[in-house]
């Protein structure tokens, strides 16, 4: 099924699996027609699509198997919401460098570390929407130069006239930094702490089919990040173990555990 969004349409995937930028693009179409549309064929896409609609709306997310996307867009719904539109418009002029999906996910895990671990690291509340802009925008210069991406998406982003100057330079920080070769040790605590977020999310779909579904923190004084995975995702868990040393170095120590499948 397709439906318009403005000059654009916005195809379901068939078997279920729309992720959180999709999501989130229909609930914003939804909002100017004031429903959800209801001719959708697949019953899992349908679930979601209400429930989204309940969150974005103003309900809190609850549990089951949507409760890792819809806690995540319920931090979305508290953003400016025309700006993560025009970020969103703005990657898909690159194709958000490895996809729409890989975008997605990373963005839901960005806000799904940040969530649990903001008030360990000492992170303010606005630090969320510098890291969800860079989230969505990481992979842009994947599509001009793959192998220097982050330096390109970087340069990119610093540019554009819809943030300021302040917050271009910190989104392109973070896109530059999001990959773990780069120095972290001479940035301020800011740029270190959701660039650190930045890398694990991105580890987390390292093999690019958004097979890590959720993830949970718990743990005293040692945080332990579970994930829960809806397909093959060991190389993307190794991924994000392998890129948490920076984040391990903030909070002193952290641990990952594999939580099952779906």
């Amino acid at each position: 099924m397709d439906l318009p969004l403005g000059e654009v349409s916005f195809t379901f995937p068939p078997y279920g699996d729309i992720q959180l930028l999709q999501l989130w693009k229909v609930l914003r179409w939804a909002e100017r027609i004031g429903t959800v549309p209801t001719s959708v064929s697949n019953p899992e896409n349908l679930n979601l699509l209400n429930l989204g609609w309940g969150v974005y709306t103003g309900s809190p997310p609850g549990e089951g198997r949507f409760s890792g996307m819809l806690r995540a867009l319920h931090a979305l719904s508290t953003l400016p919401k025309d700006k993560l539109d025009r970020a969103i418009e703005f990657g898909e002029a690159y194709d958000f460098g490895r996809g729409i999906g890989h975008a997605s996910k990373v963005t839901q895990m960005a806000i799904l570390l940040w969530l649990a671990l903001a008030e360990r690291l000492g992170l303010e509340e606005g630090s969320l929407e510098p890291l969800v802009l860079a989230a969505v925008l990481h992979d842009i210069g994947v599509r001009i130069d793959e192998e220097n991406h982050n330096s390109v998406g970087a340069v990119i982003v610093r540019s554009v006239d819809w943030l300021d100057g302040f917050e271009a330079e910190l989104v392109s920080g973070l896109i530059y930094h999001h990959r773990p070769s780069t120095d972290l040790r001479e940035e301020g605590y800011l740029v270190r702490a959701l660039a650190s977020i930045l890398r694990v999310a991105d580890g987390l779909d390292y093999s690019l089919n958004q097979a890590v579904w959720d993830i949970k923190v718990g743990g005293g004084e040692c945080p332990v990040i579970t994930v829960v995975c809806r397909g093959l995702c060991h190389g993307s868990f190794e991924r994000a173990v392998k890129k948490a040393g920076s984040l391990r170095d903030l909070l002193g120590r952290l641990e990952f555990e594999f939580g099952g499948f779906l």
